[in-house]
């Protein structure tokens, strides 16, 4: 078990709430040879989903025209097919009008960030022409200026500029946020295990940043909801053990409205003797130990936990899911771009997931049977980045009564999405593009 002060330590290196991005921009669009000038109001989830609000003065009789798109982050290939880690595209779809003058087939603009290396972040620097086949022009002529905004500059006077005063994006913005936590959930109690093989030489680094990761996403919402403190049992470096696991297993004794929550980062591998859709950890401390003898299934995990009686029960898996002998495959860290401040939790979205009257019990793990989960050492796993990504913003004062499968259809679309961009081998060609499906049971 990690000591009180290295826990300490790892909650003052957290990285922070996860957040959602907010820029106004302006820029210059043509139709033939006539300039239209643009606003846009962008919302930007650290998951890459989104929404861009688009306003303008038709040419033909001068009304407004206001729409809305949905917005997905896009990546840039270089000529060997890696990724660009300078540049990325924001591209637009599904247009809606929200005004009473339509304009059809609108312009699906798409919008240049580029990364300063300065600040860690991609920002927006450029509008995008993109032609019916796809092809993204530069629009040399588009005067472009972004700025971003926090919260504080979602004031209603601009926000009326882009919305409805009814709509529920407005609402959830200016819907005061209060807190009732009663006595008796205070005294509620969340029990974290966090299991993570920090000492392996290939993946080490990485289970470190997902040990940090983790114990952040549930402190912030025992913290937030005034719950007993979380101190969360920790298995990692040289306490890194199967008997270690069995132990904290044995020793958390939830009562019945408790939450328990039990998380592993590490290798993990199908048994070829078994036909079993949920991966084994390895739990080996070192590589002499038998693989089958030092692991246990994160499902029998699951029915271990579940069997103790918790209100929550919350068990994830981010390893592989294939050949023991095959290890995690390698990617570029995840597109952040820069935020202004922390998007705040509503309680009751907290409440519909944690708290809920009913007993809920979810078992995920990152991938699929036969599937590597990717991972980056500087930056972690990705199915926790996206879980935790998607938590967030489900747990937001920018959502609305939140679902377990909301959470793990965002992790899913967006773990899915960036192994598109992850090689599972060299060369780096289509054939070895990796495919990583995060699974799940919510009973």
């Amino acid at each position: 078990m990690k000591s009180l002060s290295l826990l300490l330590c790892l909650l003052c290196c957290a990285m922070g709430l996860q957040a959602q991005s907010f820029y106004e921009m302006q820029y210059t669009t043509f139709k033939g040879n006539e300039p239209i000038e643009c606003k846009a109001f962008l919302v930007k989830n650290d998951d890459g989903s989104g929404f861009v609000r688009i306003k303008y003065k038709a040419l033909d009789d001068g009304q407004e025209v206001l729409l809305q798109m949905n917005v997905e982050d896009e990546y840039r290939l270089n000529g060997d097919g890696t990724v660009d880690t300078m540049a990325m595209f924001v591209k637009t779809s599904n247009p809606e009008s929200m005004s009473d003058k339509f304009e059809p087939n609108p312009e699906l603009p798409a919008f240049g960030f580029i990364y300063d290396p300065l600040l860690g972040y991609y920002e927006p620097r450029l509008h995008v022409n993109v032609t019916h086949t796809g092809e993204k022009v530069i629009n040399g002529r588009a005067n472009f200026k972004a700025t971003t905004l926090g919260l504080k500059d979602l004031h209603r006077k601009f926000l009326i500029t882009y919305f409805h005063e009814e709509d529920e994006f407005v609402k959830n913005i200016l819907q005061p946020v209060t807190r009732s936590i009663s006595a008796a959930e205070r005294n509620i109690k969340m029990h974290v295990i966090i299991v993570a093989n920090t000492n392996d030489k290939s993946i080490g680094s990485s289970c470190a940043k997902d040990i940090t990761r983790m114990v952040e996403t549930f402190t912030d919402l025992v913290n937030y909801m005034g719950m007993q403190a979380l101190t969360p049992q920790i298995i990692s470096g040289n306490g890194f053990s199967k008997k270690a696991v069995e132990k904290a297993l044995n020793a958390t004794k939830p009562a019945p409205r408790d939450i328990v929550v039990f998380y592993y980062s590490g290798h993990g591998f199908r048994n070829k003797n078994e036909n079993r859709k949920y991966p084994y950890m390895d739990l080996r401390a070192n590589e002499n130990q038998d693989h089958i003898k030092e692991a246990m299934n994160i499902e029998d995990v699951y029915d271990i936990i579940k069997k103790k009686g918790a209100r929550c029960n919350l068990v994830l898996s981010d390893c592989c899911n294939t050949e023991v002998h095959f290890t995690n495959a390698i990617g570029n860290k995840p597109i952040k771009t820069k935020t202004k401040g922390k998007v705040p939790f509503r309680e009751s979205n907290i409440r519909e997931l944690f708290f809920n009257s009913e007993q809920v019990n979810i078992l995920a793990t990152a991938a699929d049977t036969n599937q590597k989960a990717a991972s980056n050492d500087q930056f972690g796993g990705f199915f926790s980045y996206y879980f935790k990504t998607a938590l967030d913003k489900r747990c937001s004062i920018l959502s609305s009564t939140p679902t377990w499968q909301q959470v793990f259809a965002d992790t899913k679309a967006s773990t899915v999405y960036k192994a598109k961009y992850t090689y599972c081998d060299k060369p780096f060609i289509p054939a070895n593009i990796c495919e990583q499906v995060p699974q799940k049971i919510i009973e």
